[in-house]
């Protein structure tokens, strides 16, 4: 891994601590303001990939927020009081899947062609990711094994889904 990939997997590790932890002490602004200001700087070390870089942040942020609303309607997931911002999925979490999708073409490229393993990863970090939300404070929800598993299945569905519209952008628009 380059050196650029690493910092690109430590940006995202801040970006999410900063979103988590911001969100559980009250505070569920500042982790998107912090993500925004990463993404900015983002797009400008790739503007000469703009026409994928852009899209797949946007794509990205799109689904999640959908994913984690679902999570929320069909109770698999609440957001405490003061860890909401926004309307069944908080933007502090849009802002997750956008930081989340800076590195799909960076630390994560690796994976990018590789599905099953991206499936089989999705199925065990993405219910991490929460459960490790929840005991921080920031979600409320996952209370049993069925209900992990279930949010497995379908981040090990989303993700992959995610990475192959991106390989899509990728061989129209980008090198």
């Amino acid at each position: 891994m380059n050196k650029n990939n690493v910092i690109n997997f430590i940006i995202f590790q801040i970006n999410w601590a900063i979103c988590v932890f911001a969100a559980a002490k009250g505070y569920p602004w500042l982790g998107p303001m912090i993500v925004f200001i990463w993404c900015l700087i983002h797009i400008y070390v790739y503007r000469s990939f703009i026409l994928v870089e852009l899209p797949i942040l946007l794509i990205t942020g799109c689904i999640g927020y959908l994913v984690d609303s679902f999570l929320v309607v069909f109770n698999f997931i609440e957001f405490p009081l003061h860890a909401q911002f926004g309307y069944l999925s908080p933007l502090w979490m849009v802002a997750l899947w956008v930081s989340f999708s800076t590195t799909f073409r960076h630390s994560m490229s690796w994976l990018r062609e590789k599905y099953i393993l991206a499936a089989f990863f999705a199925l065990i970090g993405g219910p991490f990711a929460y459960l490790a939300g929840q005991k921080i404070g920031a979600i409320n929800g996952l209370i049993d094994i069925s209900n992990i598993l279930e949010v497995g299945i379908l981040w090990a569905i989303v993700f992959p889904s995610i990475l192959y519209t991106l390989n899509r952008i990728e061989k129209k628009y980008g090198n």
